[in-house]
């Protein structure tokens, strides 16, 4: 859905849309157990 959302902007450059994303990750806290387990 993040994808998607960002995708639909076609003025936003590549590089805008990866820190965006990056961004909206590093908002996520996640429990270390989770992290680990995904990874």
């Amino acid at each position: 859905a993040i994808l998607i959302r960002f995708q639909e902007n076609k003025l936003m450059t590549v590089q805008e849309t990866i820190d965006q994303i990056i961004d909206q990750i590093m908002e996520v806290e996640l429990p270390e157990e989770s992290y680990l387990e995904v990874n």
